[in-house]
Order: structure tokens, then sequence, then C-alpha cells
């Protein structure tokens, strides 16, 4: 099997794929949840990296490039909401359907993996090389396939926290 292969199975099966699932366990949240967090750090990390890099920049320009990359980069988010509720409804039937993502996203991934390790070594701002990160754990988180919904434990531990209701007074008839 191909190295690529390997560590790219590694990287789904030991470490994204288990976080998700503790996590989705804990709080109810999907991977699709960390993947749209993930979006936005990389668009944070590259935005910071701009206006560092660039410290020339008028007024004007900043707030072009604010705006533009900020719809550029939540465009995806905005998709991930349908393909959720696909994945969430394949994965609930039996047996359930991988995620379609994680064949689609397989060419995103790895090039997005080699840009992260060349940019490790040779990027000279940290901002590139967060986002290169968060952008690598976005399309990890989105290549999981979730568990099916069920209730998590932050919200069993909260429905325990609440007091339970007191029975009602006997009302008595007065005459």
């Amino acid at each position: 099997m191909n190295i690529v292969v390997r560590a790219d199975s590694f990287l789904i099966d030991r470490i994204f794929q288990p976080f998700g699932h503790w996590f989705q366990r804990l709080t109810g949240k999907t991977n699709f949840w960390w993947g749209i967090i993930c979006w936005f750090f990389m668009w944070a990390s590259f935005t910071w990296d701009i206006l560092l890099s660039k410290p020339d920049l008028s007024g004007g320009a900043i707030a072009v490039w604010a705006i533009f990359s900020f719809f550029f980069f939540s465009m995806p988010t905005l998709l991930l909401a349908p393909l959720e509720k696909k994945v969430l409804s394949g994965v609930e039937e039996t047996p359930p359907k991988i995620n379609p993502l994680l064949i689609a996203l397989f060419p995103a991934r790895i090039f997005t993996l080699g840009l992260f390790l060349f940019s490790i070594f040779d990027a000279p701002g940290i901002g590139l090389n967060m986002g290169m990160l968060f952008l690598l754990c976005a399309y990890y988180f989105l290549s999981c396939t979730p568990l099916p919904r069920c209730t998590s434990k932050v919200r069993e531990w909260l429905r325990k926290l609440k007091p339970k209701p007191l029975p009602a007074p006997a009302v008595e008839n007065v005459k």
C-alpha cells in the first residue's frame, strides 16, 4: 500500500474519527461542526498572515480583502448543511453508509497535507502554517463518518441537574 494512502488512513482512523466520535458522544456536535470551526480559523489565520506581512496596505484594501475572503471562505460552510443532512441520514440506515466526502476529498487532503509539510519548512509566516493546519483539519473532519444521532452526555448531565417538579399541594374544600 502506498505510504500516502497509509498516512491518510492513519490520520482518519486513528486521530480524527475517534476524536470526532468522542466529541459527538460528549456534546452531540458532529464532525461537520468541527470542519466549519477549522474552516473559520483557517480564514482567520490567512487573513492575519496577509495583514501582518503587508503593513503598507490601505484601509480600503484591507476591507476589500476581509469581505472578499470571508465570503469566499464561508461558501463551503453554507454548502455543508444539506450535505450533513444527507450523510446523517445515511449513517442511520442499516448498514450505515460511509461519508461520501471520504473519497471525494482524498485529493484535497493529500494536496493540503503536502502543502502543510512544505510550509512547515519553507513558509516565512506562522499565519500561513496555522492556516494550512486548520485547512487540513477541516478536510479530515469533513471526511469522517459521524455517529447516528443520540443524546449527548452533556445533555444527560443537564437533564439530571434539572430540579424535579414538586407535587401540587392538596386543595381542601372550604365552605
